[in-house]
Order: C-alpha cells, then structure tokens, then sequence
C-alpha cells in the first residue's frame, strides 16, 4: 500500500472538486494530482528514491502539499520540522532523522547561506521542471515509515515521531470518521494532519493566510466561492474566521492545538450554536484522545473546579490515570491528579531510531504499551479533566498548581486579564501584560515572588495560542 492512493482515489472519484485554496490560488483534484505526479518526476530525477529521507521546510501552503504528496509518490519518506528555528537544532533534526536532502521554497533556497547552517547548504534541493509524470504511485510495506514530524521540543533534542503508511491509514479513518467528512464538505483548516483527511475524501481544502492584511479580503472571496461548512482549527484562528464569514454555514467546527479557556467558549458559543462545536483534546503521538462540545463544556463549568474538561475518551482508545516510577505504573483511582496514558490503535508506536524516546515516553503495564502524554489530569464523572503540562506543576499547600489552572481560573474570572504564572527554581513568577498587578495580587491564594511586566505574553509558531512558557523561563534565566 502507499497512504497517496486514498488521495488519488479522491481525485480520479472527484477530480473537478476543488482540492486546495489557499491565497489567490486554488487546484482541483484533477490539477493538483497532474501537479504531484510532475513534482514526483522532478524529484526522482533529481535524485530522490522509495525509501529516503526528505526534510520539508515549506509553509503551511498548497506547495507544501504537492511536495508531500510527491514524494509519498515516489515511496520517499517526509521529515517535518514543526516550526524549528533554531539552526543547530534543525541540523540535529536531520541528522537524526538520516535526510537525503532538503525542499524548500525558491526564496528559502537563494537565501540558504543566510537561512540554513553550513552543513546542509549543499543538501538543498534544486528542483527543475520535468518534462514527464510519474503515473503510479510507488507501493511499499504497510509498516515502511512514511512521515517522520519532529516536535519543537524544549532540550535541544527533538523527539521524531515516526508515522508508518499503516498508522497513518488508520489515524485519517480515525479522523474522517470523527469529523464525518464528505467529498461535499468545504473545510477550512490550520491543522497540517487533517488536511490530509480532506485529500483522502475528495472534499475541499481551505488554507487561512498567516498574513493579517490579507484576511478581509482572503475571507470576502472565500465565502463568495467556497462557502465554508466546517471548520477545524486553534482557538486563535477560530476567533479570526469567525469575524470575518457568515458562520450560519459552520455545521461542524473542531477546535484544538490549545487549551480551550471559559472566556473563549463563550464568546465563539454566542456566534455558532454550541452543539455545533466540539473541542478535541490530543497530542502528535494520539489524536485524538477526548473531546467535548461546547455545550457539555459549559454544563461542566464549575468556579471551584481548576482543571479544563476535555471530555471522554474516543471509543478506540484505553486512558488511565497514573504516577510513572521508573520501570514501573502505579494507576490512580478516580479523582486523583496524575499523568495522561493512552494505549490504542491510532496511538503512536514508535520514534524513529530513537531507543531514549521510547523509554522516556513508553511504559508496560499489564502487557500494553502505554503512551504517556506527559499531562497531568484526572477523571471526574467519567469525564477527562486537564491540568497543563507535568513539567510545570508544583503542590502548593497540598493542591497541585500550573499555569494552566492559573490561566483558566482567570479566563473564568477576569478575562480582560492577561498573565500566567510559573514556578522557576521553586520560587514563582507572574507574568503580565498591562497595568492589571492590583487585580492580580487581589485574585492569588499564594505567595509571588517576582512580578514580571512585559508588552505581550509570547504565543507559540504554530497555533498562536498557546503562552510560550519556555520563551518566560529564558527571560528569568537570561535575567
């Protein structure tokens, strides 16, 4: 099998439906599979075989697409970066994940002496336009690695999760049917992996523009041609969308990449109906894990409750509660906060060659692997409760804190604030932007140790809406 051939299923079954818009461009089926099987050609003679390597270093765009889709033509396998800048960083990412070479845009590729570090100045791609097409996919083992994702990371060794052609089959079924997508859906998406699921049932694929100047105009047209029906996005670019688009056309709008705060439910709950909305909690290795609509989110409202409702786990998979000695699982009864573990189909298996990955983030018990999502939560009511990343909790007076708790207490209390807070090197440190530190002090149960004032709380690359706490513990670092 190769994971291409649900797509060019969905274009020889739908091949004038449009496929991709994005910008001022969009391709049908028909057009962008032509393009696909001449990037492949282009690929192949340049070099490219089944069974290498090939680091990507595109935007979120239609070309992005086409080259990956090329090279699961050719039975290459894609390296993603996920938004790594840092040089020496994306040099460790390609050494470790054995890359032949690198695509980039034309511009990136001028500037390469700029852009990218000595050694991979000469493993840049060139690409020249064929003059054939490559017509049939190249078939490979269903367990052959087919993308290989590297996630930012905060040590300077990213984790490559390694997605065979198998599970990536078995995570778009997981999605499609999720999401209950069609060839007739018009689908806007910021979410890489499920804009595969759009390619693999013939529907189409709205890309939004990073570019503010652009959205007006960009949405003016969208709903004039392609009147979106569903949505799948984070928090921020679902705000974004809904200001600009008639969302009596939203029949489905999925919600994730962050964590979904009280003051956002309700103000996307105003707009579209709730039981529209559903907010999907997951991970690269396990999407998705749970999900909630906004109406069951805003029964679940509870002032006295820190944690964030995500919902019930998906039917496909096994999620307990546990606290990770080494070599061992101890699993938590109902109501107690530990650590999110999940076993199942469309659970990642493995990292590629990567042995520390695996043990750092794999645990046997009962004989299942489990993943550990390195979350803390817990159930309640047979509903999943999140309470922010493991490794910036800490017990204060007995009850575990984290800037999550801190961050959805205040969305729930005084929205028009932003700040957050971290515990760095056992003291803790509120962060916070305008003139809002009186509130603040008034809002705290436990003691500050340093307030810190900046313009703007920094967001994440990719979602813009996650706080960046990695970004604030340099600045105290670096201080």
């Amino acid at each position: 099998m190769n994971i291409v051939d649900r797509f060019a299923s969905a274009a020889a079954a739908h091949p004038h439906n449009i496929a991709l818009v994005h910008k001022n461009k969009a391709l049908t089926y028909a057009q962008l599979l032509q393009k696909v099987q001449e990037c492949s050609a282009a690929l192949e003679q340049a070099g490219i075989q089944s069974g290498d390597n090939v680091m990507l270093m595109i935007p979120f765009s239609i070309d992005l697409y086409i080259k990956i889709l090329a090279l699961f033509y050719l039975g290459a396998r894609v390296v993603l970066v996920d938004a790594i800048k840092d040089k020496n960083r994306v040099v460790a990412a390609f050494n470790k994940a054995e890359c032949k070479a690198i695509l980039t845009i034309p511009l990136l590729y001028r500037l390469r002496f700029f852009m990218f570090a000595r050694p991979l100045w000469g493993r840049l791609l060139n690409l020249n336009a064929a003059q054939t097409q490559v017509l049939t996919a190249k078939q490979v083992d269903v367990e052959e690695t087919a993308l290989i994702s590297f996630t930012t990371g905060s040590t300077g060794h990213p984790k490559a999760a390694n997605r065979t052609h198998a599970f990536l089959n078995i995570q778009l079924e997981t999605l499609i049917k999720e999401m209950k997508l069609g060839a007739n859906d018009v689908h806007i998406s910021s979410l890489p992996v499920v804009l595969m699921c759009n390619l693999a049932v013939g529907a189409t694929s709205v890309i939004p523009p990073k570019d503010h100047f652009l959205q007006r105009h960009f949405w003016k047209r969208i709903q004039l041609n392609h009147p979106p029906n569903v949505v799948s996005a984070s928090p921020y670019h679902v705000s974004c969308f809904i200001h600009y688009l008639d969302t009596s056309h939203f029949n489905k709008v999925f919600v994730g990449g962050a964590s979904i705060l009280p003051h956002f439910v309700k103000e996307i709950s105003e707009k579209i109906s709730p039981e529209k909305i559903e907010f999907v909690y997951g991970s690269t290795e396990a999407e998705p894990i749970a999900s909630i609509t906004a109406s069951d989110y805003l029964n679940a409202l509870n002032e006295a409750e820190s944690g964030i409702a995500v919902g019930k786990p998906h039917e496909n998979l096994k999620v307990l509660i546990g606290k990770v000695e080494p070599g061992t699982l101890e699993v938590l009864n109902e109501g107690a906060i530990g650590e999110i573990l999940v076993a199942g189909k469309h659970v990642l298996a493995d990292y590629y060659k990567d042995k520390d990955a695996f043990e750092k983030n794999k645990v046997t018990h009962n004989g299942i692997i489990w993943h550990r999502t390195g979350d803390a939560g817990k159930f309640k009511n047979n509903q999943l409760y999140f309470y922010g990343r493991l490794k910036y909790t800490w017990i204060e007076n007995g009850i575990l804190q984290s800037p999550t708790c801190f961050e959805n207490w205040l969305s729930y209390h005084a929205p028009q604030i932003e700040a957050t807070v971290l515990c760095i090197n056992n003291k803790k440190y509120v962060f916070y932007a305008g003139n809002e530190k009186q509130n603040l002090k008034s809002f705290l149960t436990f003691e500050i140790d340093h307030w810190i004032r900046i313009k703007k709380l920094p967001r994440d690359n990719r979602h813009l809406s996650r706080i960046d706490y990695e970004q604030l513990i340099e600045l105290v670092i670096n201080y």
